[in-house]
């Protein structure tokens, strides 16, 4: 099988206005749920955009968030504290205001203590972990969230999936740097993506039904189908073994592991799953203007060397470019 990277059709795409973008979703979502969601669902999700995650942006919006909000089915999840915890046992559902609240709370523990550990049963969907972090990065906090999904990613010897994609998320304080990974080779929006838009991958990024390697995301997106985890060949468990710690923290957090999660096909809109995240406060070091220093000085030389710096992206831009069926798709809701 030749697994050569073969764009089939191209993605059609539309340059629109960051206001009109906005002012749509949130004309769409007005009538759905109280302003302060809605507004905070508009902010994040063309965030996600700005951040070149379209697989959290727009299309999120459309295929994951809109049914829920049809269902008015929202994390409303109690929050508690315990000295320097926050946990909050979710009720799933949208959960982009209820994970942001979490975060304020152990933000606001982490002043007073150092360190604050926040724990979310059920979190439901959140979207890109990145778009929760700059503000606290601003306050010289450490943040580290993860969270586990529903199994989409094995090895061929396994024949079947066993974790999820499991994203991780850490936000380094006083820059702009934020590592936001899943731990399989792509996000499974992404193969979505490909294969809507008939586009193979220019490596091999999955297992076939035939347990073959593959870079064709229908034959990935197909029933007995799933993902490579990020490093594989003779290192594949350091990746693998990665997504499994990620199981064991969201397990700590109340959620499910495993085949446990939730589907592993389908658009996966009620997976139980556990979300774990430490914020630690820049007071906790003596040396906090010393680490400023020394972080600048490093992310200053590999610039100097051509190496993108995660989320480097221009806040202030006026106009964005979105998938043109997206965009159809939203107008016409």
């Amino acid at each position: 099988m030749d697994d050569s990277y073969d764009k089939r059709k191209s993605l059609r795409t539309i340059v629109v206005s960051v206001k009109e973008l906005s002012r749509t979703i949130k004309h769409v979502s007005s009538h759905m749920a109280d302003k302060k969601l809605v507004d905070f669902l508009v902010e994040k999700v063309v965030l996600a955009e700005l951040m070149n995650v379209p697989t959290h942006g727009l299309h999120y919006f459309i295929h994951c968030l809109y049914p829920l909000l049809l269902e008015n089915n929202i994390n409303h999840g109690k929050i508690s504290i315990e000295r320097a915890s926050v946990y909050c046992d979710g009720t799933g559902g949208i959960g982009f205001l209820k994970l942001d609240e979490v975060l304020d709370v152990a933000s606001e523990l982490a002043v007073k203590y150092g360190i604050a550990v926040a724990l979310i049963k059920d979190p439901g969907k959140v979207g890109a972990l990145r778009v929760y972090c700059e503000k606290y990065m601003n306050n010289n906090q450490l943040v580290m969230i993860f969270k586990n999904t529903a199994r989409t990613v094995g090895i061929q010897s396994t024949k079947e999936p066993i974790i999820g994609t499991n994203p991780i998320c850490i936000g380094l304080p006083g820059t702009n740097f934020i590592y936001d990974s899943s731990i399989s080779t792509v996000a499974t929006n992404k193969v979505r993506l490909a294969e809507k838009y008939g586009y193979c991958f220019p490596n091999s990024i999955g297992v076939s039904k035939d347990m073959e390697l593959t870079g064709q995301p229908e034959k990935i997106t197909a029933t007995e189908g799933f993902l490579l985890p990020f490093s594989y060949g003779p290192f594949w468990y350091k990746s693998f073994h990665l997504g499994v710690v990620i199981e064991a923290l969201a397990a700590f957090a109340g959620g499910k592991t495993g085949r446990r999660v939730g589907e592993h096909k389908g658009k996966r809109l009620y997976s139980k799953e556990g979300l774990f995240a430490l914020v630690v406060d820049g007071s906790v070091t003596p040396v906090y203007k010393e680490y400023i220093e020394e972080i600048n000085q490093i992310l200053s030389e590999i610039t100097d060397y051509g190496i993108r710096i995660p989320n480097d992206y221009e806040g202030s831009k006026e106009n964005i470019e979105v998938l043109k069926d997206d965009w159809e798709e939203l107008i016409n809701l």
